[in-house]
């Protein structure tokens, strides 16, 4: 698979997982639920939601970033101890 492939899949993945999520929190935040916090201090109304959409943006790019580069590492350590070669079918 390649590496942009790779991304696209992860970024699909938490995005719908972990976006919905975040999403949903936010949308509880600005109708006053204490579901966003910075500080210790929950978050409420418009600057609950703009603040948990950012947040839930960040999360979603750094948990894909992080999980691609360790699939990547993982993937290029696999081929180089069992011998794979890149596109080639397994027999």
């Amino acid at each position: 698979m390649k590496p942009g492939a790779l991304f696209r899949l992860l970024l699909t993945g938490y995005g719908v997982t972990l976006g919905g999520i975040w999403l949903v929190l936010s949308l509880l935040a600005l109708f006053g639920q204490p579901t966003i916090g910075f500080g210790g201090q929950p978050l409420t109304g418009l600057s609950g939601l703009l603040a948990g959409l950012v947040t839930g943006v960040l999360v979603v790019l750094f948990t894909t970033l992080v999980n691609w580069l360790l699939v990547l590492t993982g993937n290029r350590i696999w081929s180089w101890l069992a011998g794979l070669r890149r596109g080639t079918p397994p027999r």
